[in-house]
This record gives structure tokens, C-alpha cells and sequence, in this order.
């Protein structure tokens, strides 16, 4: 069981929050897991909040806004039994874009954080965010961008944890409104000493109702080509389908194939399916269909579902209905979509 208790309040210059929170065993039972569940009591925990605004348009150097925050609190920390007092205060300045010459920008960030705790230990973080932005040509505009983030010291609490990064990132995006969109990304990692993926996303408004997307990436480390992800879709106020592909590039065949349909064919009907096409086993080996017919104060409805071999009539009074398998629904309780993630 988990209690909090918190108060707020607000000052001119401030905003303040202070919060108990603590985890309770109660039956103190054990049970696989027990000795690693990981929680973190606040007991009390008292935090003061601030920014440029609030302290009269202050910039410091007259180059950003800030935000601030300071942190005093108690805390408990599970399953290791950690006890200890911290002290901690950030400051953000997250900067403003100042032109260069032409359409060239730059953009510059800072955070800045230190922490003290009970037992003598202390930490601080700062991490440096430098960006330039431009126009290339008509439509493109690029983006290239620094990201440096490091900690020294050491923090018994895992809220204190923070890890180091160094890398660059070059982004370009060609924009033609209500037509295409193009976005191609590339960098380097200065900690793994690695180039991160070129991936490239794409989305095409063939017309109001019809968008093809088109999704795929290239690994200059291990020298492969990601999985290209082909998308398209078409809505209007009565239909809605989507159709995924999923090419394997390197092995030059299709892996897999999915569609989605909702279709109100009138006032009373409505028609969905959704469908699997495995290219490894090459057969189809998902497909759902449901067809709905309103009778006024009663609903009827013919399904199919290949995974449970089942044919299924049913009939029910609106208000209640009776069929408690949901369309569309995996064993695991995810909703079925025709669609893919985004590479990173």
C-alpha cells in the first residue's frame, strides 16, 4: 500500500510542493520479487520552484530565461533499506534562437544540477545542448545539434543516478504543405564511438482522404539496411482502412502484411476486419471479421475470428450487451493496428 500526503501553495516569487509518500508491506508476506521491488519513500520531501517571470524578467548574462528549483527532503529507499537526507537544487536555461547571417539560427541550452545527501556524498550533472538551424534550399531546412550530458560524484539514491552522453545529430526535413514531408537523420555517439542509424521517414498526401508513409533506416556500423515499412491509408467520414507492409531489405522478401477495414456501409450496418499475412510462413494467419446490424433498441452481430476457429452469432439489448470478446483484441489484451513504429 502507498500513502501520500500533499500540500501546495504559491508565493510571488515561488511556487512550493511538499509531499510524504511511503510504501507499506502489509502483509508482509514474501513472495518471488519481493527483495527487488524498488521504491522510494519521501518523508517529507519539500521542493521550491521558480523562474524568470517570477523573479522580475531576469536573464542572467541577458542571454536566457531560467527555471529553478531547489529539493530538501528524507528518504527511504527499497529494497536496500537506504536512509539518508538530500539536498538538491537545478537551474535550467533553456535558451533562445539568435540568428547567425541569413536563415542560419543558433540555439543553445544548459541544465545544471547538485546534490548533497546525508552520509557526505555529493553529485553534480550539467548537460549542454548547442543547435543551428537553417534552410538548405526550397522546402529543406536542416537542423545540427550537439548534446553533451555528464555526472561526477556518486548518489546511494537511484534518483540521483544520471549517465553520460556525447553525440551529434544532423536532422533534415523537406515540408511541402499538404503534400510531402521527408525526414532523414543521421549522427555520431562520442561514448560508443559509433554512427547512429540513417533512418528516413516519409508521408505523401496522395489526396485529402489517401497518405502513403514509407519508413526504413541504414546501420553504417553493422552495415545493414533496417526493414523498409510501407504504409497506406484512406479515410473519409464512412471509411477507414490502413495496409502495412514490411520488406526485408537484406533478404530481399517480404516478411509480413497486415490491413485493417471499418467500413459503416449504411445507418444499420457496419462492417471491420483486420488481417495477418506471415511472409515466413507464408500464409495468412490472422483475420478477424465483424459485422453489425442495428435493430433499433437491440444489436446483432456475425463474427469470425481464425485464431479461435470460431464462428459467433449474437444478439443483445444495446443497453446491455452481451458479447464480451471486444473485436480486434489479442490474447494480451492489445487492440490490433495495421501500422509500425518509428526508427530512431
Amino acid at each position: 500500500m502507498t500513502t501520500e500526503l500533499r500540500l501546495r501553495g504559491k508565493a510571488r516569487a515561488f511556487d512550493w510542493d511538499s509531499i510524504i509518500k511511503q510504501r507499506t508491506d502489509i502483509d508482509g508476506d514474501r513472495y518471488t520479487g519481493d527483495d527487488s521491488f524498488y521504491a522510494l519513500d519521501l518523508l517529507p520531501e519539500i521542493q521550491f520552484s521558480t523562474d524568470s517571470r517570477r523573479l522580475g524578467d531576469w536573464e542572467p548574462f541577458g542571454i536566457s530565461r531560467i527555471t529553478a528549483r531547489a529539493i530538501l527532503g528524507g528518504y527511504s529507499q527499497q529494497p536496500d533499506g537506504t536512509r539518508t537526507e538530500r539536498t538538491a537544487f537545478e537551474l535550467t536555461m533553456p535558451g533562445q534562437s539568435r540568428p547567425l547571417f541569413g536563415d542560419l539560427k543558433m540555439h543553445n541550452a544548459v541544465t545544471f544540477k547538485q546534490q548533497f545527501t546525508g552520509e557526505g556524498s555529493a553529485q553534480f550533472y550539467y548537460s549542454l545542448r548547442s543547435e543551428l538551424r537553417g534552410r538548405a534550399v526550397n522546402y529543406w531546412d536542416y537542423r545540427l545539434s550537439y548534446n553533451r550530458g555528464t555526472a561526477n560524484g556518486y548518489s546511494p539514491l537511484r534518483i540521483g543516478y544520471s549517465g553520460q552522453s556525447s553525440y551529434l545529430s544532423l536532422q533534415t526535413v523537406c515540408t511541402v504543405p499538404n503534400a510531402l514531408s521527408v525526414n532523414l537523420n543521421a549522427g555520431y555517439d562520442y561514448v560508443n564511438d559509433t554512427y547512429r542509424d540513417v533512418t528516413m521517414q516519409t508521408q505523401w498526401m496522395m489526396a485529402r482522404d489517401n497518405r502513403l508513409e514509407l519508413q526504413t533506416g541504414y546501420s553504417i556500423r553493422s552495415d545493414m539496411w533496417r526493414p523498409l515499412n510501407l504504409r497506406w491509408l484512406r479515410a473519409s467520414p464512412n471509411w477507414y482502412s490502413a495496409m502495412t507492409a514490411y520488406y526485408d531489405l537484406d533478404d530481399a522478401r517480404l516478411t509480413r502484411a497486415t490491413t485493417e477495414i471499418n467500413w459503416r456501409l449504411s445507418r444499420w450496418w457496419h462492417f471491420d476486419m483486420i488481417a495477418g499475412y506471415s511472409g515466413t510462413n507464408k500464409e495468412i494467419d490472422q483475420l478477424e471479421f465483424n459485422l453489425l446490424r442495428d435493430l433499433h433498441c437491440m444489436i446483432g452481430s456475425v463474427s469470425y475470428n481464425k485464431e479461435l476457429s470460431e464462428f459467433r452469432i449474437n444478439i443483445g439489448i444495446k443497453a446491455f450487451p452481451s458479447d464480451d470478446r471486444q473485436f480486434g483484441m489479442g490474447g494480451g489484451g492489445a487492440r490490433f493496428e495495421s501500422t509500425f513504429g518509428d526508427y530512431y
